[in-house]
């Protein structure tokens, strides 16, 4: 929800926000990406993306995040991905060339970044980190850190629980993006997850029921934090959703796997109703269920930035 953060931080953004966001053109993209950065040198970079379909202004409209970052002397970038709920080519192209492009206009080291985002853009952020952990040498970052926010981790998993929403045909809203995202997903990865398993695995952050969690082994020993709002009550009564049709169950496995690959930096961050969109409308699947300021500190922790905040309001 908009203006959540403290006076004292406000009137500080107020204060020293004196740039809007930068709108930036990709080359394999229409939607381009927007750029929030301080004056100066800045101290890292966030690569924040929005959820399906979701733009970077709908994004910014949930949330402060970017303001944070920005009183903190540190860039943002959030890169829509369109109406996509992974890591595939087409996106990893998107992100290398927002990415490649913002460190070499703002002078940002490699080693200087964190990924997160919202929703699919969580996952997408998730798999990228993979990605740049696992082939270095064929990514330009090497992340610090990565946070999504109720994101479904498991590829497989989001598959069952859209042919779950068909099947119950209760909630509107539920059964009109379980159409498109289920035949989105059999289109573009080649058929059902019983009929490709291995292209589902390998697009997926986590798979439940594969050795070492699949993918999630990348992630043993890399700082991680999953945020999720576990209010299964609005979910019983508005959705006619359990436990297992909620992104937490399988977020709540991953990071079981992860500690117990040893990972002491794998965080599950939950909350009880506390999923409020910016328009006031109770939802669990919302950018609310962070303490941005938190978050915040968490980051500048990882980037090795110093918590106080860079830019001090102007004396009289």
């Amino acid at each position: 929800m908009k203006f959540r953060l403290s006076i004292g931080l406000s009137l500080l953004w107020y204060a020293t926000f004196a740039q809007s966001p930068l709108h930036s053109t990709l080359q394999n993209s229409p939607l381009g990406y927007t750029l929030i950065t301080p004056p100066g040198t800045a101290k890292g970079l966030i690569v924040f993306i929005p959820g399906f379909a979701q733009t970077a202004d709908q994004l910014l409209q949930e949330t402060e995040f970017e303001k944070l970052a920005y009183l903190y002397g540190i860039t943002t970038i959030v890169v829509p991905c369109g109406r996509k709920m992974y890591a595939d080519g087409q996106v990893v192209k998107l992100l290398n060339e927002a990415i490649i492009a913002t460190l070499s206009d703002y002078n940002i080291a490699p080693n200087k970044v964190v990924m997160g985002g919202f929703s699919a853009g969580g996952t997408i952020a998730l798999k990228y980190t993979q990605y740049c952990l696992k082939y270095p040498e064929s990514y330009p970052i090497k992340p610090k850190a990565v946070f999504a926010v109720d994101s479904p981790v498991d590829l497989k998993e989001i598959y069952s629980y859209m042919e779950r929403e068909l099947e119950k045909q209760y909630s509107e809203a539920g059964v009109s993006e379980a159409y498109v995202i289920k035949a989105l997903m059999e289109r573009e990865l080649g058929g059902t997850p019983t009929e490709v398993p291995v292209r589902y695995q390998e697009l997926s952050p986590f798979t439940k029921g594969a050795k070492l969690g699949g993918e999630a082994e990348v992630l043993k020993s890399f700082p991680i934090r999953l945020y999720h709002d576990a209010d299964i009550q609005w979910q019983l009564k508005n959705r006619r959703r359990s436990f297992y049709d909620m992104n937490i169950a399988p977020a709540s496995e991953m990071i079981n796997q992860l500690m117990l690959l040893g990972n002491t930096r794998a965080e599950l961050m939950m909350t009880v109703g506390k999923g409020v969109r910016s328009n006031g409308e109770r939802h669990p699947h919302s950018m609310s269920i962070v303490d941005e300021q938190e978050l915040m500190i968490w980051i500048l922790k990882h980037l090795e930035v110093d918590t106080n905040p860079s830019h001090k309001k102007a004396s009289n």
